[in-house]
Formats: C-alpha cells, sequence, structure tokens
C-alpha cells in the first residue's frame, strides 16, 4: 500500500475542490478524534485560512479601486492644474484646469511627453531627474509652453506616488502668469523715473557700476556728466509744479531722442540729470553735451497759454581707469557747479 493509498479519498476530494478555488467547502465532522476526524479538522483549519486571506485580499483590493477611484474623482475635480505622468515623462491623464492653462483639450495632451509643454526644454529634464532621484520638486517657478504660442508662468510641485501598480508622477501648477506681470511692472517701476521715464537713481548706479567695470576691463572710455536745469524753481513758483513737471518731462524727452541708445540717462535728483556715455572720450562727450545744451536752450513750450523757455549748465568728465563712481561723479557735480557760477547754460568740461 502507498502513502497516497493511506490518504483518505474525502480528504484528496477537498484539496482538489481548494485548487479550483472553492475555498468555501469543508469535510465533515464526526467528533470521533479518529484518523478521518483528525485529517477533516487540519483540512477545515486549511480552508478556513486560505479563506480568510483571500477574504482580506479581496476587501484590500475593493479599497485600494475605491481609493484609486476617489483619487480620480479628486483629481477631475481639482481646483488647481494637475498632471499625472509616467515613468519617462509620458501624459496619463490631465484634468480640465491644466489644459486650460495649456490652452488645448485634455485629449491632445495625454499620450505627448510633458516636456513638449516647457518653454525650456533643458529645464524639464533637469526637474524631471529631480523628480526621480527625490521624489519631489517644490515651488519651483517655470515657464510653459502653451499650444497656442503663449509662454505663461506656472509655480510646480511634484511628488512621485503609486497608481495602478506604476510609479506615477503627479505635478501640480499654479498659474504666475498675472503674478509675474505685476512683478514686472514693479521691477519697472523700481527702475525707471515715473515722472520723466528715465533711469531711477538707483537703476543709473547700478547701470553706472557696470559700465565703468566693464571700461576698465577692456580698458575703453567712458564720459559721464551731470546736467542741472538752471533757475528751475522759478517756474514753479511762477507757473505752479505742473509747468515743471511739464518742463522736465520735455527735457528727458529730448535727452532720450538726442543721445544713442547705448547711452544711459537717470533721474539723478529734482531737475537734475546723470548722463553716461560708454565708449565716448571726454572731447566727444562735450561735443555732444553741447549740442544737447543748445537743443534745450531752444525748446519752447506751450503751458496754459504761457511760453516757457529753460536753460541747461552741464559738467562732464572722463571716468578713469579704476575710478570709484562716487568719485566720478563728485568730479562731474564740481564742474556742473563751475559752469553755474561762470553764468549758466554752459558745458564745462574737467
Amino acid at each position: 500500500m502507498t502513502e497516497l493509498d493511506s490518504i483518505p479519498p474525502i480528504l484528496i476530494e477537498g484539496f482538489l475542490r481548494l485548487c479550483e478555488g472553492d475555498f468555501s467547502h469543508r469535510l465533515p465532522r464526526s467528533l470521533l478524534r479518529d484518523k478521518d476526524d483528525t485529517a477533516a479538522f487540519f483540512f477545515n483549519a486549511i480552508a478556513e485560512e486560505l479563506d480568510r486571506i483571500l477574504s482580506l485580499s479581496r476587501e484590500q483590493e475593493k479599497r485600494i479601486a475605491r481609493s484609486e477611484e476617489n483619487f480620480r474623482k479628486l483629481f477631475e475635480a481639482a481646483p488647481v492644474p494637475m498632471i499625472l505622468i509616467d515613468e519617462v515623462g509620458g501624459v496619463l491623464t490631465c484634468n480640465e484646469q491644466a489644459a486650460s492653462l495649456l490652452h488645448v483639450e485634455a485629449a491632445a495632451v495625454v499620450g505627448a511627453n510633458v516636456a513638449e509643454f516647457f518653454a525650456d526644454e533643458e529645464e524639464w529634464n533637469i526637474l524631471f531627474e529631480r523628480l526621480a532621484s527625490d521624489g519631489s520638486v517644490d515651488a519651483l517657478a517655470v515657464r510653459l509652453r502653451a499650444r497656442d504660442g503663449r509662454t505663461p508662468w506656472s509655480l510646480l510641485n511634484a511628488r512621485t506616488l503609486v497608481l495602478d501598480e506604476r510609479r506615477t508622477g503627479m505635478l501640480t501648477l499654479t498659474d504666475l502668469t498675472e503674478q509675474k506681470r505685476i512683478e514686472e511692472r514693479l521691477r519697472r517701476l523700481a527702475a525707471r523715473d515715473a515722472l520723466t521715464d528715465t533711469l531711477s537713481r538707483g537703476r543709473f548706479f547700478e547701470v553706472a557700476r557696470e559700465e565703468l567695470a566693464r571700461a576698465t576691463r577692456y580698458a575703453r572710455p567712458l564720459a559721464l556728466a551731470m546736467l542741472d536745469l538752471d533757475l528751475f524753481k522759478s517756474i514753479n513758483d511762477r507757473h505752479g509744479h505742473r509747468a515743471g513737471d511739464e518742463v522736465l518731462r520735455a527735457v528727458a524727452g529730448l535727452l532720450t531722442r538726442g543721445l544713442r541708445g547705448q547711452d544711459h540717462i537717470g533721474r539723478y535728483g529734482g531737475e537734475e540729470f546723470a548722463v553716461l556715455l560708454p565708449e565716448t572720450s571726454l572731447d566727444a562727450a562735450r561735443e555732444v553735451l553741447e549740442r544737447t545744451r543748445q537743443a534745450i536752450a531752444d525748446l519752447r513750450l506751450e503751458f496754459e497759454g504761457t511760453e516757457l523757455t529753460i536753460t541747461a549748465s552741464v559738467g562732464v568728465v572722463a571716468v578713469l581707469s579704476g575710478e570709484p563712481l562716487e568719485t566720478a561723479l563728485a568730479r562731474a557735480d564740481a564742474a556742473l557747479y563751475r559752469a553755474k557760477a561762470e553764468g549758466r547754460n554752459l558745458v564745462i568740461a574737467a
């Protein structure tokens, strides 16, 4: 007799039922504690454990399925643009908010590589590597590329997660276009004088230091001038500050039109302007400022039926190699005061 022959047929049948997936099958118990009853006891214990494990597994699958379904519903309803990508950057899905940000139908995004929607593809490659290595990317301002040619700014956050047993990247985007527009406007306001649209004093100092460093590095000429409107206070006193503002705007426009694009004009304070002339010798700068002085003297402005005239005094210097900006400004200012002292409406080069 073989060992197989010693196994009760009912036990063999029971295991076959288990192999077929019938985990609810149980062997009858006689409770006589004989060999057959003991075999039935162990079989039923095994069947019950398998049935319990299977039930737990099915329940877990249901919970996962419900969780993923809830996630997808939340994903679609999220008030912020969201994109799901696979391990190589392919778009698995996106919500309507993301499609709207990219100015494209959601269906047209699916299947594309997300790099296509970044204005700088290399920037995305770097971010993608960070997402793969660190599992997250936080609060990075990026410029996107919409299908209609626009390049909106967006604040990017990204996380890796597992969906449908696949490693997935979830990108959330916040439209920063309006914020960037406001920031640019604020930067412009900080860099430009609101009345004359010339460089603000602070921005002029920044530009002047850059030009001075460049001139020193390459041993190139650089001239600096200080221009002050003569007896400007009398215009404000006789005609009011609106008249003074009109004069300042007119003189700033004349300076802008009369100088080269590479020259820099800043409102130094009140009725005083600073002018920086790169690649310009002292003699050439004196000729330029003399023409400017004459153009200001020839200027005629009508204000409320009154003709306004103005003159300017100018001091101009050649910036010395390695000379601090403040020193060059002081020398130009001293030349300006010499022009004032010698009768105004003059250009003094020093």
